[in-house]
């Protein structure tokens, strides 16, 4: 049994934006300097996820797989409440909706509407709670994460061990993560970070005292360290017991 844990939120974008528009060297054209699309129909984004999950199944020599998509910031948005805040003005994509319905129904995948955490959190507490398992995911947190991944941005597996799956998640401490509107510790960046990091162990106290540097009030330090801990950890117990993992040759929907 080979299980492929897949994080489905990458796959919206991947469908539903537009297909770039060639001329007739197959050169993509652009126009004052940026690329032109032209819009997919429906029905052409279901193809595109269709073919596009087929092939990455078929390449992993994948024998199962689970996918998860749409889990909810609330958790992380309780304890800091600006998570995220920096997403605000995204346009949402044309046929989101009907696309979450295809997923779900055609693949059979996981729709967390309703759930308290993110998606990341339950491919992250599958895997680490169910054996022969493998993340497909170009996201970088979960690409950093200990154990085996199929990056399909790259086409490329990549296996973390896990000094460098705690080295990158501490590192991130300290780093930030602009995507989720987490500031770390401005001015600090991988090079400082390789500084600090001279050995696989005292990660967690080694950033404390970075963080107690940093703000030199430790009250202040202890919190913000706290918050963005928990705002960055993937959380890997969740109950994962009334999710099923689909047997490919079994499935006659695909």
């Amino acid at each position: 049994m080979k299980i492929a844990v897949i994080d489905v939120d990458h796959i919206f974008y991947l469908s539903l934006t537009g297909e770039k528009l060639l001329d007739e060297n197959e050169e993509p054209i652009k126009i004052d300097g940026k690329f032109t699309y032209r819009d997919r129909t429906f029905e052409e984004s279901c193809h595109v996820v269709n073919t596009y999950l087929s092939n990455i199944l078929e390449i992993t020599n994948a024998t199962h797989y689970i996918g998860f998509f749409g889990g909810s910031s609330k958790a992380r948005k309780e304890l800091y409440p600006e998570y995220k805040a920096n997403r605000k003005d995204v346009e949402p994509l044309n046929n989101l909706y009907e696309m979450k319905m295809y997923l779900a129904e055609k693949w059979h995948f996981n729709w967390l509407s309703g759930y308290q955490h993110e998606t990341d959190d339950y491919v992250a507490s599958f895997v680490k709670q169910t054996p022969n398992t493998f993340i497909i995911s170009p996201d970088k947190d979960l690409l950093n994460l200990e154990g085996n991944h199929y990056n399909p941005k790259k086409n490329e597996w990549v296996f973390i061990d896990p000094f460098a799956a705690e080295k990158y998640f501490f590192g991130s401490m300290i780093i930030g993560d602009t995507s989720d509107n987490i500031p770390g510790l401005k001015g600090k960046g991988e090079a400082f970070v390789n500084k600090v990091f001279t050995e696989p162990k005292d990660f967690a106290e080694k950033v404390l005292s970075c963080y107690i540097d940093h703000y030199k009030d430790t009250n202040i330090a202890i919190e913000k360290y706290y918050q963005t801990y928990k705002s960055l950890k993937l959380v890997n117990d969740l109950d994962i017991s009334t999710f099923a993992i689909i047997n490919i040759n079994n499935d006659t929907t695909k």
